[in-house]
């Protein structure tokens, strides 16, 4: 361990939190107490709480700890939004402390650490922090994440694997079955390297564990989403064409942080991530390390996230944005620490070039992203848009103003303004 690593430690940790701390003195002055677009629909399930109220899906997803949440903040402070969005920011962090907890031990020779971290606090999420209700995404990309560490990094026994099946649950009813789908093929492949090894005594036991908490995996995380689907919805499935193009610029997104639709641009990106990952696996590392098993759980949960939005949102390019980010990011810290872990388990030149050039590309990302929306700009742009909603909100309940009000939703909001003032939310009071 070089003998500057607590200075190098420090000074990552006080970079890092001047980054945290930035965007959180910008949230506090930038947050609007007025819903933004889908949260205008809560207000129907308020002031009154139910099973089924709860587990009424809101277009695909199941949001049940959103809709808990949202009820608690109703019976707190009426539901005001500017509050829950400077929370939500400290949820976003429990959710980068939970990756951190998965990777503590795997990076402890590595001084610079909290510096892989910082993507997760770049501009490219700005517009994701001042959406109250993308809480559901970061609630269930942190569940997913505890559900890793329990799955993987702590001790293997019974307790801990129930654990596990209870974070994966509360992951699923946070938003969609997705990331908790990618924890259980993790787990299944961790558990058959496990099984496999020749020392085992254990193996009918442990097989019978396995294929025990895979069936309870399927009631209590795939069958919700059966049982209370929404027929209502008419979920469009992708073309192959879309799915693949949407997929690809998404891998390269939720690597890189760049943005491109060019594949001359793409594909060689994607192959150079894949670098370490296969790596790893050519040379049987992940097969000994349950550190770098629960990161390659968290790639393949990252890889199902993103074929599932590009199989039922590839055909909308809109849908590439800041929202996807939101529970796909966490693979950027992982899979720069396993650029950093490649050099440091084959220290030669060609991986000091691969590692250096990955950095560079990531580096270099989060920079345009800084001069091309500058943090102060970006925070007031969005925060003059949320204002303008205000404004026109206002004037409907003081001078009989019209009740479209374009930024924060894109029709008349009549039935959501008179429900809004029969509940006398915050935003109400306010006027």
């Amino acid at each position: 361990m070089s003998k500057h690593y607590k200075t190098i430690n420090l000074i990552s940790w006080a970079i890092l939190a001047t980054f945290v701390i930035i965007n959180l003195v910008f949230i506090i002055n930038s947050a609007v107490n007025i819903p933004y677009w889908d949260e205008w629909a809560i207000v129907n399930d308020l002031p009154n709480i139910s099973l089924t109220r709860l587990f009424t899906p809101h277009n695909e997803h199941l949001i049940v700890t959103t809709k808990l949440y949202v009820y608690l903040q109703y019976a707190i402070n009426d539901l005001n939004f500017k509050y829950m969005i400077i929370i939500n920011y400290f949820f976003f962090i429990g959710m980068a402390l939970s990756l951190y907890l998965i990777i503590k031990n795997y990076t402890k020779d590595i001084a610079f650490t909290p510096l892989l971290f910082i993507p997760l606090f770049s501009p490219s999420l700005i517009s994701g922090y001042l959406f109250a209700f993308l809480i559901s995404l970061t609630l269930m990309t942190t569940f997913g994440l505890l559900a890793i560490y329990f799955g993987f990094i702590r001790e293997r026994n019974n307790r801990n694997t129930v654990i596990m099946i209870i974070f994966m649950t509360l992951s699923a009813i946070s938003t969609s079955y997705s990331f908790p789908t990618g924890v259980m093929i993790a787990y299944i492949l961790k558990e058959i390297i496990h099984i496999s090894k020749p020392q085992n005594q254990h193996r009918v036991y442990e097989i019978a564990r396995v294929v025990i908490t895979f069936i309870i995996f399927i009631f209590t995380v795939l069958m919700p989403f059966y049982i209370f689907q929404n027929n209502e919805i008419n979920t469009v499935i992708s073309p192959l064409s879309f799915f693949i193009n949407h997929f690809l610029q998404s891998c390269l997104l939720v690597t890189t942080l760049m943005r491109s639709s060019n594949l001359l641009i793409i594909i060689p990106c994607c192959i150079l991530v894949s670098i370490p990952i296969l790596t790893f696996i050519i040379n049987k590392d992940v097969f000994k390390d349950k550190s770098l098993q629960a990161c390659y759980a968290i790639v393949i949960c990252t890889i199902i996230n993103v074929a599932g939005v590009s199989l039922i949102r590839g055909i909308n390019e809109a849908s590439l944005s800041s929202r996807h980010l939101m529970f796909t990011i966490v693979v950027i810290p992982v899979l720069a620490l396993l650029f950093v872990k490649l050099y440091m388990r084959y220290k030669n030149k060609l991986t000091i070039l691969i590692s250096f050039l990955y950095i560079s590309i990531l580096t270099t990302s989060i920079f345009i992203s800084f001069n091309q929306y500058p943090i102060d700009k970006r925070y007031a742009q969005i925060n003059q848009s949320r204002q303008y909603g205000y404004d026109c909100v206002k004037a409907y309940y003081t001078q009989g103003g019209g009740s479209l009000c374009q930024p924060i939703f894109p029709v008349p909001l009549d039935y959501y303004l008179k429900r809004a003032y029969e509940l006398q939310l915050s935003f109400v009071k306010e006027y």
